[in-house]
């Protein structure tokens, strides 16, 4: 009996050890025709603004590059779709980096799709199998597909300053971090300089960072390039030394009042408030364009909201920032471009540190457009899923519990964005 149920037990076991086998070829496969349709996709793509209909050099470039890879010991061929048919293996199209969307045309393309496979219709016929045979599969499809664009690199719509620190962007928990239409960058040389936690999800045009990222597979959507370069602050010319913030905060004048504090429903006008704000229950506050400095904290609770348009709010030092009531928000716009400070809403102390310098929770609705620039602290995004911000410049940033934010790019200045290069985008 001991015999029987050792070569039955053998007959598992061999089968397992099969599948196994069978599972890692299949992996390694599609890894391997990823790497040559990435490779085919980016080189394809340098020659489509070059290019005419039918594209034959872009073409040409993209079967030349795959049939220098190999997948399972066979040179990766494609199709040269010369119809552009949008399911074929090299498909010329414009990408929409907003919508993150994909449309074969033939007109002032910026793309290149590739499709790499390993199918019944594909030349070199679909995979051919170990051990499934034995089970009646000789064979399995693999396919993979990669996307290029010709563009100037997408802006850092969020932009993370610390040059060394260990998670200095960090998405923790339930929650996301999308930015749909720019680029998410840390400047830290960390082997985890960007962190994520738990189940999050964080999508970008492009995710890079000067060390390295650590997070669960799958959890970010787009390209992820580590080991990039440094990205300087491009606000590090405004108000750059004590002296110059110091000569601004005298220049605006003192609003009427004994407080010296915005702790009531009302419209206010720019100034210089020492004592901050602090308003909460159902308190309106609605402020007039122009520059606001806040000498002490400013906190929203209950279900206060704050407006204004064309506005920047300055934090003097030590002054930080902390919206948490259950309905509390603030929907506001920046100054234009006539303005010192086009662009930037929020604006903190360069000597102002720490954690949570500049908390953003709250359930209320949450729509501030423009910079929040908190270049020596850390902006910490809570509460309610659903909050937009125009663009992120800080020292670290993290989110906390259940959340989400979208970093739209709104209201933001056209920063430099450099020369077109070829990147993927999926």
């Amino acid at each position: 009996m001991i015999l029987v149920y050792v070569a039955i037990l053998a007959l598992v076991l061999v089968g397992l050890v099969g599948l196994a086998i069978d599972g890692a070829l299949v992996a390694s496969t599609a890894q391997q025709l990823q790497h040559g349709a990435d490779a085919a996709a980016l080189h394809a793509v340098r020659y489509v603004e070059l290019d005419v209909d039918p594209f034959a050099v872009t073409r040409a470039a993209a079967v030349n590059v795959a049939l220098a890879n190999e997948a399972a010991k066979k040179t990766i061929k494609l199709d040269t779709n010369a119809g552009n048919v949008a399911d074929g293996d090299i498909v010329v199209g414009y990408w929409d980096s907003y919508a993150r969307t994909f449309t074969p045309t033939v007109t002032s393309p910026n793309a290149v799709r590739v499709r790499a496979n390993r199918t019944e219709e594909a030349a070199d016929g679909p995979l051919s199998l170990l051990f499934a045979p034995v089970f009646g599969t000789d064979t399995s499809d693999v396919g993979v597909t990669s996307t290029a664009v010709l563009a100037p690199p997408p802006p850092a719509h969020v932009l993370i300053l610390d040059p060394t620190g260990n998670d200095a962007l960090r998405i923790n928990g339930t929650n996301y971090l999308h930015v749909p239409s720019g680029r998410i960058h840390a400047n830290s040389s960390s082997a985890c300089g960007i962190s994520l936690v738990g189940t999050p999800s964080m999508l970008a045009a492009r995710t890079t960072v000067v060390g390295g990222a650590c997070y669960p597979e799958g959890s970010i959507i787009g390209p992820v390039i580590e080991d990039s370069d440094v990205i300087p602050d491009p606000l590090a010319g405004v108000l750059p030394t004590v002296v110059s913030w110091n000569v601004f905060k005298g220049s605006l004048p003192t609003p009427a009042g004994p407080a010296g504090e915005i702790n009531a429903a009302g419209t206010y006008d720019p100034g210089y408030y020492p004592k901050g704000v602090d308003i909460a229950s159902t308190m309106v506050v609605n402020l007039n364009p122009g520059s606001y400095m806040f000498g002490d904290d400013v906190k929203v609770g209950g279900s206060a909201m704050v407006y204004g348009t064309g506005v920047t709010l300055f934090f003097d030092k030590n002054a930080e920032l902390d919206i948490s009531g259950s309905g509390a928000g603030m929907v506001m716009t920046p100054p234009g471009s006539s303005s010192p400070f086009y662009g930037v809403t929020l604006f903190f102390h360069r000597q102002t540190t720490g954690n949570s310098v500049c908390k953003i929770g709250g359930g209320g609705t949450f729509d501030v457009e423009g910079i929040t620039y908190v270049p020596a602290g850390e902006l910490v995004m809570g509460g309610t899923p659903g909050k937009e911000l125009g663009g992120i410049i800080a020292w670290r940033a993290s989110t906390n519990g259940t959340t989400g934010f979208t970093v739209t790019g709104k209201g933001l200045p056209p920063f430099p964005s450099g020369p077109k290069n070829a990147f993927l985008v999926e």
